[in-house]
């Protein structure tokens, strides 16, 4: 498995281009595991993009239509984001509710060569505090709805504790709306959210679609909540579209790289946005990034890093959650600390427990949502047994050795 990581992640690179002979020696069993990576991590056009429009290669036929076929079904669904787009901002325009699109949409409309390049799972949409609510309700009366694989919440330890309220499904059905109170997940972000900076809403941009003026991330924002989202806050697992979106953005925008590190010293993310620079650089070449000057002194100990963390941008999807759990373990060196993250997952605080289940921390009920999760957790110890026997053995190695080098910023 780790070997077809290395390979396809080369496939993807720019840098490290695979030659065509090798190419035409991956048999057609390698590349149907290569391909449901893929899927997997929504990479699958851009697949397509780089070996045959950009490198014009002559692929086996079942792979060829596999890639033509992914394209071709993102570009609709795409179109469909984008209908969805336009529709939201023009509800939260009506009900005068401030906003801004984070990451997918400004990147695929407007960073990317084609829209179709950048699939997205869903929306994300900020909006102040004071305001979500307001926002929120809109929606529903637009006849937006929860959808039933969401678990219900109590709405009151979200505001206290998540990044965003429970995801709203679309009138269609085919597309889902994250409304966002923060950029980042609390226990990421230190010693303030983004959101809370009057700064980040006066440097919004604007985007148009079909007519409609969207608003969006300005270009330097979005690159520190790129970088500090995919390393900080989800460990690299939300895939490698992680470092073309970097990519992309650093070849059309303009960033001044003064007031890039010193927010990132603000946020204390700079080893990690270090490490992100360094790996889209690693697999895409030379971009025009300004490095702190004392950079050189960890630059031994980050090429040996690389090719390492690196493939964590293609562990399994689905085990995600359950990895960085079982890191998090791992990583603890004194026993009471493994033992009090554990009980925590079966007897979170109260207000954690509105984050699971729909009651407040003083009703009477809450006996029965402990007990409830109590045997959820239990049901899921067979999950965590099969994860070595899966082969996660190396992604709970690397995401511990990603939380050692962040260790100064994470604690």
């Amino acid at each position: 498995m780790k070997e077809s990581k290395i390979l396809l992640l080369d496939l993807l690179s720019i840098n490290r281009p695979v030659s065509v002979k090798t190419i035409a020696d991956i048999s057609i069993e390698q590349w149907r595991v290569l391909l449901a990576m893929a899927d997997m991590h929504r990479l699958q056009p851009l697949l397509y993009w780089r070996l045959i429009k950009e490198r014009q290669l002559v692929l086996p036929k079942e792979v060829t239509e596999r890639l033509t076929i992914s394209l071709r079904k993102s570009a609709m669904h795409m179109l469909q984001i984008q209908a969805e787009l336009v529709c939201l901002s023009r509800i939260l325009d009506l009900e005068q509710v401030d906003y801004m699109v984070l990451k997918g949409a400004y990147l695929a409309f407007d960073i990317y060569p084609n829209s179709a390049l950048r699939p997205m799972r869903d929306i994300d949409i900020l909006v102040p505090e004071e305001q979500i609510e307001r926002a929120y309700q809109a929606l529903l009366a637009a006849g937006y709805c929860t959808p039933s694989y969401y678990r219900k919440v109590n709405l009151e330890s979200v505001s206290e504790f998540n990044k965003h309220y429970p995801g709203l499904q679309s009138a269609t059905g085919n597309v889902l709306i994250e409304l966002h109170l923060r950029v980042l997940t609390p226990e990421v972000c230190r010693p303030e959210d983004p959101s809370e900076d009057p700064g980040l809403w006066q440097r919004r941009e604007k985007l148009i679609i079909a007519g409609q003026t969207i608003q969006v991330m300005s270009t330097m924002d979005l690159l520190l909540h790129l970088i500090v989202h995919g390393c900080h806050d989800h460990r690299f697992n939300n895939g490698p579209l992680l470092i073309s979106d970097v990519q992309f953005l650093l070849k059309k925008g303009t960033v001044d790289w003064s007031w890039f590190w010193t927010q990132a010293k603000r946020f204390n993310v700079i080893k990690g946005c270090i490490l992100t620079l360094r790996m889209v650089e690693f697999y895409l070449g030379k971009q025009k990034i300004e490095y702190l000057q004392d950079v050189n002194n960890e630059e031994e100990h980050l090429e040996q890093l690389l090719s390492e963390l690196s493939l964590l941008m293609l562990q399994n999807f689905d085990l995600r959650a359950e990895n960085i759990n079982l890191s998090r373990v791992k990583v603890d060196i004194k026993l009471r600390h493994k033992v009090s993250y554990v009980l925590k997952k079966f007897f979170p605080s109260p207000e954690g427990l509105g984050l699971l289940y729909p009651v407040k921390k003083n009703s009477p009920a809450i006996v029965y949502f402990y007990a409830l999760n109590f045997f959820r957790v239990i049901k899921k110890i067979p999950m965590y047994c099969r994860i070595k026997s899966a082969g996660e053995g190396d992604t709970l190695r690397q995401l511990v050795l990603l939380k050692d080098w962040l260790r100064d910023e994470t604690g």
